[in-house]
């Protein structure tokens, strides 16, 4: 049995380290237990292949995962570049996983369809900026 939970253990550190190298935070120092980072649409279905982060999730007053998954996809379909703001637990926690704390998209066309799409998801955010250059926000 103690055989089985080191390589089970061994799995969970070695699955933590591809997300790390992923999400391009591997060898930070994960100060108090968590390390913030940004990825992209493809990097969030690469997580949820790993089962890091559930559709369901959400943090505090945010929305879903699935919320932000649903509506970045709609963003980068017309070539909005999209970023989840969240972060990374430590691998030292039996059960880290990765949260989505916010949502920051630039470089998308002039789409009143995507600002309104975005004002009417995010509208409720702890911080919320929409303008020609930036949309974004974010939950506490």
């Amino acid at each position: 049995m103690p055989e089985e939970l080191a390589e089970a253990e061994a799995k969970h550190r070695e699955q933590w380290d591809e997300i790390a190298a992923l999400l391009d935070v591997k060898g930070k120092s994960f100060f108090g237990g968590v390390e913030n980072c940004e990825f992209s649409v493809q990097q969030l279905t690469k997580l949820l292949e790993y089962g890091v982060i559930s559709l369901k999730h959400k943090l505090n007053d945010s929305p879903t995962v699935e919320t932000f998954y649903e509506f970045g996809k709609r963003a980068a379909a017309i070539g909005a570049t999209v970023e989840y703001i969240g972060f990374l637990e430590s691998k030292y926690l039996k059960d880290y996983r990765v949260t989505i704390n916010g949502v920051k998209v630039t470089n998308f066309p002039e789409s009143m369809n995507l600002v309104l799409d975005f004002a009417q998801t995010f509208h409720d955010a702890d911080e919320f900026t929409a303008n020609p250059q930036l949309l974004r926000a974010w939950y506490d």
